[in-house]
């Protein structure tokens, strides 16, 4: 062997390995990633310890009040601390809050036990919001999230089914279906609602970024690389500057690809644009409700083909 040769064969086994490095430690994104859509994102730390004391103050004040409960469970969501989100929901709708103020209140009760993995407490909170707010799709929406994440996929596909036979075009439906069946290894159907959801998200760039990381990822697991690339590229051009989940996922995707088409050090100049990207917020709606590859059924897949990559 040349003195060059061996040179790049060192460089390309660097590459590699960092490749290695990168894509275990990013492989535990946090699978619960829920913001309630109405809770202000851009309230600063300050403001927010002094209306948590305030609430704090006003529990301890009004013990049987359930509005002061229900805000105090729902500034603890907002600052993402769970435990005592769940704790004071609980009491909130104990005391019997409005029908509206409840109706949230048992929402953001299931997605806290979600977010702790707690998720057959998540599924009972949610079946006891079914039961009570019939007409209402949240709930099962969520609860076929948290079945999916016990890898309980025929629960979980029963539940987007329904959604869909009553509404065809249920975004989230559709998307969070072809994320279950990628979970489940069959690419095929997983494109199939993918590129539905595909075309119906022309009003929701968010969405149809994550859709067409969906499509990335089945190509890249059918071994087919470049279309792989080509999906990954439109998801990265997709997604909303709001959104940068959607880019982190997109150069994440393209990184793995174009290591499946041997180009280690492009492989490796696209995880440098991922790591730029990963200032996401990983409480975004849709990192939630799209249960990423990424999640611990798939994770041996993409490690072993990593060390492949070592030992080629």
């Amino acid at each position: 062997m040349t003195f060059p040769t061996y040179l790049t064969l060192c460089k390309s086994v660097l590459i590699a390995l960092v490749l290695v490095v990168t894509f275990c430690s990013s492989a535990c994104v946090p699978k619960s990633n829920l913001t309630p859509p109405n809770v202000k994102k851009n309230v600063s730390p300050r403001k927010r310890s002094t209306r948590m004391e305030d609430l704090r103050r006003a529990a301890k004040e009004k013990p049987k009040d359930p509005d002061i409960w229900y805000l105090l469970g729902m500034a603890y969501y907002e600052s993402r601390d769970y435990r005592p989100a769940a704790v004071s929901l609980e009491k909130a709708i104990s005391l019997h809050l409005s029908k509206d103020k409840a109706r949230e209140a048992y929402d953001k009760l299931g997605w806290s036990y979600y977010k702790m993995k707690e998720y057959r407490r998540a599924v009972h909170v949610f079946e006891k919001a079914m039961d009570l707010f019939p007409n209402w799709e949240a709930p099962m929406i969520g609860r076929a999230c948290a079945n999916r994440q016990q890898r309980k996929y025929a629960e979980s596909l029963a539940d987007f089914g329904e959604l869909l036979a009553a509404d065809p075009a249920n975004l989230l439906a559709l998307d969070n279906r072809g994320w279950t069946y990628y979970l489940m290894h069959r690419y095929e159907k997983a494109l199939v609602d993918f590129q539905r959801a595909e075309e119906l998200s022309y009003n929701n760039a968010a969405l149809r970024s994550n859709v067409l990381n969906g499509q990335g990822w089945c190509h890249y697991m059918k071994g087919n690389f470049k279309t792989a690339v080509k999906k990954f590229n439109e998801a990265a051009a997709a997604a909303p500057r709001e959104y940068p989940y959607g880019r982190w996922d997109a150069y994440r995707g393209m990184a793995f690809a174009q290591a499946g088409l041997g180009n280690f050090e492009f492989s490796y100049n696209l995880i440098s644009k991922a790591q730029t990207a990963l200032t996401y917020d990983p409480n975004h709606d849709l990192a939630l409700l799209s249960l990423i590859h990424i999640s611990e059924p798939t994770r041996p897949l993409y490690i072993s083909y990593a060390v492949f990559c070592l030992k080629k």
